[in-house]
C-alpha cells in the first residue's frame, strides 16, 4: 500500500496502524488480567506468588536466543547454538597440544614407569616432590578426616616411601587431566580458574582474609583510638583517626596484596573525610597512596546503605522511600487490580514493598519529619488497596481518612515497624558485651554531640512505652522482659 503513497492509501494505513495498535493494547491487558487471575490462586504458596509478582513488575523481557559463531555468522537455531558452546568449552578445557615426553621411574620394588607429557613451560608448572612433601608437612594435627577416611597424620608418618608414591599419583592426574571417581570432592587446579567460575568468589575471600591477617600493623577493632578494618566479602573499609592513618594502612593493604598479585581498583575505591571541624585545605584534597589517586566524595553506599560525611540519616531514608516508590510504580498494576483481593495486596506491600522503605531501619535515628514522609508513603499505597469511597449525600467520590485507613489496616503501621525492629536491634547490640557495637553505643566521641544520636532515640521509645524505666537498657539482659517490650512497640501509636 505504501508503495503507492497516495493521499487515501495514507489515511488507510494510519486507519489500520491505530486499529493494530489497539488490537495489542486490548491483548495486552488480557493477558495481564489473566496473569493476575492466576497469581491470586497462589496466594498461600509465597515461592510461586513472588515469583510470579516480579514477572510482572520487570514485564516483558525477549530472550537471547542468537550466537555468533567463530566464522562471524549469526546462530539461531537452539542445536546449533549447543554444538558452538561444546566445541567451545571442549577447545578450551582439553588443550591437546603437542607434548614432548619426560619418564619418572618407580621405586626399587618395581612399580611401572609414569610417562609425564609436557612442553617445557607446562613442566616448570607441574608439581615437584619437595611442593607435595611441605603440603604433606604442612598438614593440621587433630582435624577431621576427609571423604576419603584418611587423617592427615596417617599422611604425615607414612614415610618417605609413601609420599614418593602421592607423588607419583599426582603426576599421573596431572598428565591425564582426570580424577578417580572417589575424589570427586578434591580439586585439581592446573591453568587456574576463568573469570565466572563459581569457585572464584570462595577463592577471593580465602585470599582477601589471608591479606588482612598478614597486614603489618594488628588491626583494632577499637573506636576512639588505633584504625579499624571492616571486611565483609569483597567490601572494605578502613578507618583511622587521621589523614595520615588511612594513608598508612591503604599502603599496608596493597602491599599485602601484590603478594598475591591482587591490586586495589582505583576507580571503585573512595575516600570519605567525617568530621565536625573546620576542614583544612589539605582535608579537602584527594587521597594520595603509592603513586595512586582516591576521589574524596561526601557519600557512598555501603552494603546497601547511604553514608554522608554529616552523619545525617534523613537523606537515607528519602533514598529507601525513592527506591520503595520506584517498586511501587512499577507493580501498580497489581494495586489497581479488581481481580486481587485486598488481604493479597496487603501482602504484596508488607512483604514486597515496606522491607525497601525500611532496610536498615535498625540503626535509624529518626525525627517526627522522617516519620511523617514514612506515614505519608505508606498511606498512600493503602488508599490505592482499600480504594475511594462513595459519598451518597455529596455524590462524589472521596478518598479514606487516615482513621478510616487505621481501622481497615490489620497490621501495624510502619512507624511502629520501625519502633520494634529498632528496640528489637537495641537489645541485641546491648547483650554484646566486649563487641563493636557495643562500644559504639557505650563510648563518648570528646567533641560536641549530634544534635540526636541513635541512643537517644531508643531511650525515647523506652520511655513512651515503659515510662518506669527510666530509658534503662540493662534490663535487655532479660530477654523475656525485652521481647514484650518490642512487642508492645508495634502497638505504639506512631503519630
Amino acid at each position: 500500500m505504501l508503495q503507492f503513497p497516495t493521499q487515501a492509501n495514507i489515511e488507510v494505513y494510519e486507519s489500520k496502524k491505530k486499529e493494530a495498535t489497539k488490537i495489542i493494547r486490548q491483548q495486552k491487558r488480557t493477558a495481564e488480567k489473566k496473569k493476575i487471575k492466576e497469581m491470586e490462586k497462589y496466594r498461600h504458596n509465597p515461592k510461586e506468588f513472588f515469583r510470579r509478582c516480579k514477572s510482572l513488575k520487570n514485564g516483558y523481557k525477549p530472550a537471547i536466543c542468537s550466537l555468533t559463531n567463530e566464522k562471524g555468522d549469526l546462530i539461531m537455531n537452539s542445536k546449533d547454538i549447543a554444538e558452538e558452546f561444546k566445541n567451545y568449552f571442549n577447545k578450551m578445557l582439553n588443550n591437546n597440544n603437542n607434548k614432548e615426553s619426560e619418564i619418572v621411574q618407580g621405586d626399587s620394588q618395581g612399580e611401572e614407569e609414569i610417562i609425564i607429557h609436557g612442553t617445557e613451560e607446562s613442566t616448570e608448572l607441574q608439581p615437584s616432590s619437595t611442593e607435595i612433601d611441605l603440603i604433606i608437612l604442612s598438614l593440621k594435627n587433630n582435624k577431621a578426616a576427609g571423604e576419603d577416611g584418611i587423617f592427615g597424620e596417617f599422611l604425615k608418618i607414612g614415610g618417605q616411601q609413601l609420599r614418593g608414591r602421592i607423588y607419583r599419583l599426582i603426576l599421573l592426574i596431572w598428565q591425564k587431566e582426570q580424577i578417580q571417581k572417589e575424589w570427586e570432592m578434591a580439586i585439581i587446579f592446573k591453568n587456574g580458574l576463568r573469570p565466572g567460575d563459581t569457585l572464584s568468589p570462595v577463592l577471593f575471600n580465602l585470599a582477601l582474609e589471608e591479606i588482612i591477617r598478614s597486614l603489618p600493623r594488628g588491626q583494632r577493632m577499637e573506636v576512639n583510638e588505633g584504625y579499624t578494618c571492616l571486611a565483609y566479602a569483597d567490601d572494605l573499609v578502613l578507618l583511622g583517626d587521621t589523614r595520615q592513618d588511612v594513608i598508612q594502612i591503604l599502603s599496608d593493604l596493597m602491599k599485602a596484596s601484590k603478594q598475591i598479585v591482587l591490586s586495589v581498583n582505583q576507580e571503585k575505591t573512595k575516600y570519605m573525610f567525617l568530621s565536625r571541624k573546620t576542614k583544612s585545605e589539605e582535608d579537602m584534597k584527594d587521597l594520595e597512596v603509592d603513586g595512586l589517586t582516591f576521589q574524596q566524595v561526601s557519600s557512598f553506599k555501603y552494603l546497601g546503605v547511604n553514608a554522608n560525611n554529616t552523619n545525617c540519616m534523613h537523606e537515607e531514608i528519602k533514598l529507601r522511600l525513592q527506591s520503595a516508590n520506584i517498586t511501587y510504580f512499577a507493580m501498580l498494576l497489581l494495586f489497581k487490580s479488581r481481580f486481587l483481593s485486598r488481604k493479597t495486596k496487603e501482602k504484596v506491600y508488607t512483604i514486597y514493598l515496606r522491607p525497601i522503605a525500611t532496610y536498615g531501619c535498625n540503626t535509624w535515628a529518626t525525627t517526627g519529619g522522617d516519620y511523617k514522609k514514612l506515614l505519608v508513603f505508606e498511606r498512600k499505597i493503602l488508599r490505592k488497596i482499600y480504594e475511594p469511597i462513595f459519598d451518597d449525600s455529596e455524590q462524589k467520590w472521596l478518598r479514606r481518612s487516615n482513621e478510616d485507613l487505621k481501622n481497615l489496616y490489620p497490621k501495624e503501621e510502619i512507624v511502629q515497624f520501625v519502633r520494634s525492629l529498632r528496640l528489637a536491634w537495641a537489645g541485641h547490640a546491648w547483650r554484646a558485651d566486649g563487641s563493636l557495637i557495643k562500644m559504639v553505643m557505650v563510648n563518648q566521641i570528646d567533641l560536641k554531640r549530634p544534635r540526636k544520636r541513635w541512643l537517644d532515640a531508643v531511650r525515647r521509645d523506652i520511655e513512651e512505652l515503659k515510662p518506669d524505666w527510666n530509658g534503662n537498657l540493662d534490663l535487655a539482659y532479660a530477654r523475656d522482659v525485652w521481647g514484650e517490650l518490642v512487642l508492645e512497640a508495634k502497638s505504639l501509636n506512631g503519630s
